[in-house]
């Protein structure tokens, strides 16, 4: 299986938001504003470690592309 970075950066933001609104939904309606407040800060923190990974991939990937970059590993190489 072949996962793309943007694919697995919309898997990561995707999990957050579900497993956020979950735990909101799934507590007493009389405690889900202190539990809104707690997990907020955490998915906040989660959703930027997600892009910033994102971001840090394509930098290495770039990097690394640009100092061994072979034509024949890259698939759009052949159709240039």
């Amino acid at each position: 299986m072949r996962i793309k970075k943007g694919d697995a950066y919309l898997i990561g933001i995707i999990v957050i938001v579900i497993l956020s609104a979950l735990a909101v939904i799934s507590t007493p309606a009389a405690s889900r504003a202190a539990t809104i407040a707690a997990i907020f800060p955490g998915a906040i923190i989660g959703v930027v470690g997600v892009t910033t990974v994102f971001i840090g991939g394509n930098v290495a990937d770039n990097g690394v592309k640009g100092k061994c970059y072979n034509s024949a590993l890259d698939n759009r190489g052949s159709e240039q």
